[in-house]
């Protein structure tokens, strides 16, 4: 018997790949696989973004073919956190998706805050209604690249990639309203978005110690020993209340102090040589009893 720990709740997403060798129920290991990988990673973040960091996701594939196309389903188990009156991971993909082709492509010409959600305009003149998260999903450079990764089939020689998944459910949480949301290869540069010479980028969750702090609240070029990975490196800080409260003088630094923070690790390409950036993000200074 099993001892595996059972979910909280669970959704599924259906991925059919067509054209190509998908037709012939064939695709290349490494592009699969590597479609697979950013998948999991855009679940892991959009759960953190639609539950909260308490929520831990597990990411399942089952395989399944049909005449024609290259398709499977993907279940996303989760644990912890506050169960939600309906799942909402696969509907904020699906909302997302909608926001990025809304977009063209483009940036939004203008953003104004309607109540709980926010009015976006697009470079058409044209407006449309999206909840805050969504839109923090759109700026986010890890969903970018999980995105780009998931729809990579697109470029290796399949020509269409549809998602199908629940977006709607009843009292009882059993789904009622299935959706789809199809790209071809002609449509995905209105959809994908990439920063240039980005070769890969992650987020963690990491306890580090303050080696040289700006007392000042500069925001640049802090260095950190990073107690986990054993190393030292400068980072950024992108931490607005963290910094004013350095500058304001109500954070002081001593000898061994540590902080949590989530490590945004950037991987790029700059004049044919990689170079790596770090930004600190969500920071939490320990107490001396904890550091």
């Amino acid at each position: 018997m099993s001892d595996s720990p059972q979910p909280a709740w669970r959704e599924e997403l259906v991925v059919d790949i067509k054209g190509g060798g998908a037709d012939r129920h064939e695709i290349d290991a490494d592009i699969l696989g590597n479609s697979l990988l950013s998948l999991s990673k855009l679940a892991a973040k959009t759960s953190y973004f639609v539950y909260g960091r308490d929520c831990n996701v597990s990411v399942k594939v089952k395989g399944g073919f049909r005449e024609g196309s290259f398709d499977y389903k993907v279940v996303f188990d989760f644990f912890g956190g506050l169960t939600p009156v309906a799942p909402q991971l696969v509907k904020a993909l699906f909302q997302l998706l909608d926001l990025r082709k809304f977009l063209g492509g483009k940036k939004p010409k203008s953003t104004e805050k309607m109540g709980n959600d926010i009015s976006v305009t697009n470079e058409n003149g044209e407006t449309k209604i999206f909840a805050p998260v969504i839109i923090n999903m759109n700026n986010s450079a890890p969903i970018n690249i999980s995105l780009n990764g998931m729809y990579k089939p697109l470029d290796e020689g399949a020509t269409n990639m549809t998602l199908r998944g629940a977006t709607t459910f009843s009292s009882d949480a059993t789904a009622t309203i299935e959706e789809e949301f199809s790209i071809d290869s002609q449509q995905k540069s209105l959809v994908l978005t990439t920063e240039s010479g980005i070769l890969s980028q992650d987020e963690q969750q990491k306890t580090l110690e303050v080696l040289t702090p700006h007392t000042d609240g500069k925001a640049t070029s802090w260095r950190f020993y990073d107690l986990e990975d054993d190393t030292e490196y400068l980072a950024n800080i992108e931490d607005p209340e963290f910094l004013e409260s350095v500058r304001e003088r109500r954070q002081s630094f001593f000898h061994g102090t540590k902080i949590t923070a989530t490590v945004r690790v950037t991987k790029k390409l700059v004049n044919e040589r990689k170079r790596t950036e770090r930004i600190i993000t969500n920071v939490t200074v320990l107490p001396d009893e904890a550091a």
